[in-house]
């Protein structure tokens, strides 16, 4: 493995960890057995667990760089003149939120309906 990819595992191995237990679920759910069935509730369980502090971390970053590129002073100027100055980051934060909570909804759901 060149020591470039090895070092960006390293960077980011809870993403990578992540999306790894992400695709152990993805293949234990097709098996119907009562304990495959029982390891693949556990796995769900910790990519729920591990993909939090990713999200957040993840989410900082996209409503700083929304920031930074000024669509919230657009949003703050011609969406809601009246209101306060901080109400577009807990706008693009509750999206955010909204958008990974349906994700693990869908997850769930898939899951307890095999």
């Amino acid at each position: 493995m060149p020591p470039v990819l090895k070092q960006l595992i390293l960077d980011h191995f809870q993403l990578v960890f992540t999306g790894g237990v992400l695709m152990i679920w993805l293949v234990l759910i097709h098996y119907q057995s009562p304990a495959l069935k029982m390891i693949r509730r556990l796995t769900l369980l910790v990519f729920t667990w591990l993909s939090f502090a990713p999200f957040k971390a993840l989410t900082y970053k996209m409503v700083s760089y929304i920031d930074i590129v000024e669509i919230d002073v657009l949003m703050r100027r011609y969406v809601a003149q009246q209101k306060g100055t901080d109400w577009v980051d807990g706008f693009f934060w509750g999206i955010a939120t909204l958008i990974y909570l349906g994700i693990l909804g869908v997850l769930w759901a898939k899951d307890l309906s095999k």
